[in-house]
């Protein structure tokens, strides 16, 4: 019986739908959440990350604004954006185990 029981945030990207596939071909136990789910561009959304870390064995942090267009249309904009949901992925981290 496999006891990993994993938080996939940005499961609905390339890489996450990858992951998807290869958790539910072995059996692991996993959420995903997307920008549909929780806004992890929203400083308000820390807290209701945090909790949902909590109840997960592992975390696996994929989401981002990507797409080549974003990036040579607005490069400040998409920087920006990605540099917030790290920021706030982080504090979600520290709020949920206490890190510092």
């Amino acid at each position: 019986m496999n006891k990993l029981k994993i938080l996939l945030l940005g499961g609905d990207g390339f890489l996450g739908k990858g992951l998807q596939r290869e958790f539910t071909a072995r059996g692991v136990s996993f959420t995903s959440l997307d920008m549909k789910d929780v806004d992890l561009t929203d400083p308000d959304s820390v807290g209701q990350i945090a909790l949902t870390m909590t109840e997960y064995s592992h975390v696996v942090h994929l989401a981002s604004i990507v797409g080549i267009e974003v990036f040579n249309s607005e490069p400040e904009y998409g920087a920006a954006v990605n540099a917030q949901i790290y920021k706030n992925f982080i504090k979600a981290l520290n709020l949920a185990y206490d890190f510092m």
